[in-house]
């Protein structure tokens, strides 16, 4: 028996008793290529356990040979592989074998076609490997290489379970059936270079050329090159949006990179501009676009969990990162009113709904990631998901440094603060006293000296309830926010109140107001005279 017999047994060693005897001639039966019989092998009626003869006899034509790469409870060792398989079981398939390698290309492994004219993908370990930690490796690189979204359920995992048990295991068909010499020593050779091992897989799994994007999305870029993209503005739509939730500073310059294959005469450059402005525009949740139809078709929760970005749906590593959960944050306004208050712009992810509008009375509310639930969820019927205090708090942080702020004037002012400070304001200029009189406080009026105002807190409360306000007004709150203070005069305490702009704005406005008054006034007399002669 050659050495190279031995060497081929050893690369493709499986489960001694779990194997198929394919006994030729092989002929096309619908689309599969199937032999004349199939059978274990015995001897006198007796199972006879796999031999290196067996190779042999695959690599001479006498037999076709299918083991189960998963090993038994005969081999000593159970649960484990020296080889796995990527099985691609399409039939007549119009993509060739370089085109799968170039898939492949970062891994170690080696692509045959198998016999019915799909392809193997065979990986070649250095010592035995667990086989749940092989079959989970191996689902994840044929999503991230685009083969399951090429294939969809035509791909399967060898060994097929993680579990040997007594049940006869399935097989995968040898490669190099009735092959030459010259050919099966050429790929021994080739197999020693890409020995490998799990590790070393999930190792390149992290370094990938996309490794910054989820799976869903890498594994469409690939595919891309060889099966034209469904849904190319969403999709690129999405890709715009994660890199500018995972990388913003960096997000304009990867976009382009990863939108150049796209650009054609029927996708001039300008429109991939566009979709990147467009999901600038707003703070859109990446999150949402899972549901789109462009990732859904591809979507593999277990499967895009393996890939983290420190936790589901967050991206923690940057810490200029936006969160990225189940709804979106749009626009953050704070309105610099007298009380200033902040407005979110808010919406269910993966909706076209409008975005609400959602008041945070406070900084406080804002940053307590539990009150910011409840007022949202009460908002948008939807309660999103617990992050990290630490990353809810850079999540704030980077709406503030982005917020737009709107100054809001008192007379637009709708917040009880404001009215009552237009209240007391109302109260100095009506109860206002023209003749330069210190005493007239006690009578409940107010008294003027330069630029000061002083008036008796009783008289403000009267003057107050006279107009039905008493209720609705914190005196003591509105004279705080003027900066009003006390002084004493004659024994008693006073409240002592300098104008600002915003009160000499109130008395220019009033101005104007009784000068609109006063023509509108002159306005009649002059028509009613005119009338009254008429008539006369």
């Amino acid at each position: 028996m050659s050495s190279y017999v031995k060497e081929f047994a050893n690369l493709l060693t499986g489960h001694k008793a779990s194997f198929v005897i394919h006994v030729p001639p092989f002929t096309k039966q619908g689309n599969k290529v199937k032999a004349s019989q199939v059978k274990y092998k015995k001897s006198n009626g007796l199972f006879v356990p796999l031999s290196v003869d067996d190779y042999e006899r695959h690599l001479k034509g006498e037999i076709g040979l299918a083991v189960s790469p998963l090993t038994g409870n005969t081999d000593g060792i159970r649960d484990s592989c020296f080889f796995a398989v990527i099985d691609i079981d399409v039939y007549d398939s119009a993509f060739t074998v370089d085109q799968i390698k170039d898939l492949v290309s970062e891994y170690p492994c080696y692509v045959t076609k198998s016999k019915s004219g799909g392809f193997h993908i065979f990986f070649f370990f250095k010592e035995l490997q667990n086989a749940h930690q092989v079959r989970e490796t191996l689902k994840f690189i044929s999503y991230i290489t685009g083969i399951k979204y090429l294939f969809g359920d035509k791909v399967e995992i060898f060994p097929e379970y993680d579990y040997a048990t007594d049940k006869q295991a399935h097989c995968i068909f040898l490669p190099f059936f009735g092959a030459k010499e010259i050919e099966v020593v050429k790929f021994i050779r080739e197999a020693d270079k890409k020995l490998t091992t799990v590790e070393t897989l999930e190792r390149i799994n992290t370094v990938t050329e996309f490794n910054f994007l989820p799976v869903c999305i890498e594994a469409k870029l690939k595919a891309s090159k060889y099966y034209p993209l469904t849904h190319r503005n969403n999709f690129l739509f999405s890709v715009a949006t994660f890199l500018l939730n995972t990388s913003p500073d960096d997000a304009d310059f990867l976009f382009k990179e990863i939108s150049k294959k796209f650009i054609a005469e029927d996708f001039p450059e300008e429109e991939v501009n566009l979709i990147f402005k467009s999901a600038k525009s707003k703070r859109y949740s990446f999150f949402g676009r899972c549901k789109s139809p462009e990732l859904s078709e591809i979507c593999n929760k277990k499967i895009c969990e393996r890939r983290k970005f420190d936790g589901v749906g967050l991206f923690e590593n940057n810490p200029k990162g936006r969160v990225v959960t189940n709804v979106d944050f749009g626009q953050l306004y704070k309105y610099n009113a007298l009380k200033p208050f902040y407005i979110w712009e808010i919406r269910k992810s993966g909706t076209n709904e409008d975005y609400r509008k959602v008041r945070f009375d406070n900084l406080s509310q804002l940053l307590n990631q539990k009150i910011a639930q409840a007022i949202i969820g009460e908002a948008v019927d939807t309660i999103f998901l617990t992050l990290k205090n630490d990353i809810w708090e850079k999540h704030v942080e980077l709406a503030l440094k982005e917020m737009i702020v709107i100054d809001v004037h008192l007379f637009a002012d709708s917040s009880d603060l404001a009215l009552a400070v237009r209240s007391v304001y109302q109260f100095i200029i009506e109860q206002l006293y023209p003749y330069d009189e210190p005493y007239c406080i006690f009578q409940g009026r107010v008294y003027k000296k330069e630029d000061c105002y002083y008036f008796l807190v009783e008289a403000v409360i009267s003057y107050l309830q006279a107009k039905g306000l008493g209720k609705r007004v914190n005196i003591y709150a509105a004279l705080s926010n003027m900066n009003a203070a006390t002084e004493v005069f004659e024994g008693v305490e006073v409240w002592c109140f300098r104008e600002n702009k915003t009160f000499k704005d109130l008395l220019t406005f009033r101005e104007k107001v009784r000068e609109i008054e006063r023509k509108t006034l002159e306005k009649e007399i002059e028509t009613r005279f005119l009338d009254k002669n008429l008539l006369a």
